[in-house]
């Protein structure tokens, strides 16, 4: 019996997304280091994963100023591992791009401590599930970022930008929590969610629910057993040229990527 294709929920939305990225990235090995935002992202999901950790051990949060420390001490540790910055922040200097960085990880775990965790019933945070994906040579694994038993699974996210009001309806990741949920622990959680924290100007939380029902992973289904063939022949389609993740901004491999147009710039004249 052939061994089973090891997939991650992120490794499938990176293959779906670029299947070139997704080659050199889990084929190759070539990892590439985070940007801001991303560095942001993972200092964020640290400090909301130990606030609602203690809320589950102790039943209550944790105090403001530890939030603020963990956000702080998780985001330098990610930074002092190397950071790639995108030109707005790269315009800044490294001190500087260092410290907003810092007090946006800060800024963003407030908002989530102060606005969404008190009004949450967390029962399992950053919980790890693998899956044997039955009829395909696939073993699917990912972390919900927060449970709330049955009540709902939940995923934070930070953007500069406020979310469409469908992004919860359409996201994939929530479908595929919901499908792993539903096989290890029996049955569908009521909802799915995705909790925004948006640092523009005035920072904003921005929390976005839909349903699932066991109809709804058929797609998810396909597109695993899709992504099984493409591995298996070694077809990896590229994003198209005009893709908005298809940018030195959106992705480390951009500048050395061997489907990447490069333009040509020349002076025209015109007639006198």
């Amino acid at each position: 019996m052939s061994e089973k294709q090891r997939l991650s929920v992120s490794a499938l939305n990176m293959l779906v997304r670029c299947g070139e990225q997704y080659r050199r990235r889990y084929l190759l090995n070539e990892k590439i280091p985070p940007g801001f935002a991303l560095t942001v992202g993972i200092a964020t999901d640290k400090s909301i994963g130990e606030d609602l950790g203690n809320k589950i051990q102790k039943g209550e949060l944790l105090p403001d100023e530890a939030v603020k420390d963990i956000a702080r001490d998780a985001l330098v540790a990610e930074w002092d591992k190397g950071v790639i910055l995108e030109e707005e922040y790269a315009a800044l200097g490294f001190k500087k791009a260092r410290a907003e960085a810092i007090d946006t990880s800060v800024m963003l775990s407030l908002l989530h401590h102060e606005e969404a965790a008190p009004t949450l019933e967390p029962t399992v945070v950053q919980r790890y599930w693998r899956l044997d994906v039955e009829g395909l040579p696939v073993e699917l694994s990912g972390y919900i970022d927060i449970q709330e038993g049955a009540k709902s699974i939940r995923d934070s996210k930070t953007s500069k930008r406020s979310p469409a009001s469908d992004e919860a309806d359409k996201s994939f990741q929530l479908s595929t929590y919901a499908m792993a949920v539903d096989a290890i622990d029996g049955s569908i959680p009521e909802k799915v969610c995705l909790d925004y924290l948006v640092h523009t100007k005035q920072p904003k939380l921005v929390q976005l629910e839909s349903k699932r029902e066991r109809s709804d992973f058929d797609h998810v289904l396909r597109r695993i057993e899709n992504a099984s063939l493409a591995i298996e022949k070694g077809i990896f389609t590229p994003a198209p040229v005009d893709a908005w993740q298809c940018s030195k901004k959106w992705c480390g491999w951009h500048e050395t990527c061997r489907f990447v147009r490069r333009p040509v710039s020349v002076t025209v004249i015109g007639e006198k």
